[in-house]
């Protein structure tokens, strides 16, 4: 295999697994965290999470690692075993459903519908819990998603 192979599955892998380790920060820990504030204060709050989060850091590991997976799969066809390509293409595809689809298609447009309730004490419990559970279900097949993508680029680099 061509170092330059390796360092990108290398590369793929580890940002999958960056990717999973956030996503399941949230469904564990940010999420639960929130319902325990008043809803106003809640949606505050994560509306600031949703604000801070778009840093050039986080898109360079979000996107990257959607782009280098994708630029491994005509790189190492010919370069490593089929086992190998066939980790490969799953690690792409469950990376790009589970990271940047499900990000994109469902929980983006909620974070969106968050950012134009108003602030304050004009929002109710309802408002919550109206984001809250679609937006938590949906973010517990991120890390599942993104760790069947990571142990995928790894079993890439053993096969």
């Amino acid at each position: 295999m061509a170092a330059t192979t390796t360092l990108l599955l290398l590369s793929s892998a580890l940002g999958a697994g960056m990717m999973a380790g956030l996503f399941f920060v949230f469904s564990v820990c940010v999420m639960s965290a929130l319902d325990r504030l008043p809803p106003a204060a809640a949606i505050d709050a994560m509306k600031m999470v949703n604000t801070t989060i778009l840093h050039p850091l986080f898109f360079f590991a979000f996107f990257g690692t959607g782009i280098v997976g994708l630029a491994l799969v005509p790189l190492s066809f010919s370069q490593i075993s089929f086992a190998s390509f066939l980790c490969v293409a799953i690690g792409v595809v469950a990376y790009w459903v589970g990271s940047i689809g499900i990000t994109m298609i469902c929980n983006v447009p909620l974070n969106r519908r968050l950012a134009s309730l108003p602030g304050g004490v004009n929002v109710s419990i309802t408002d919550w819990i109206g984001y809250r559970q679609p937006w938590t279900r949906w973010n517990h097949l991120r890390p599942v998603l993104c760790l069947v993508s990571s142990t995928a680029f790894s079993l890439a680099l053993r096969l």
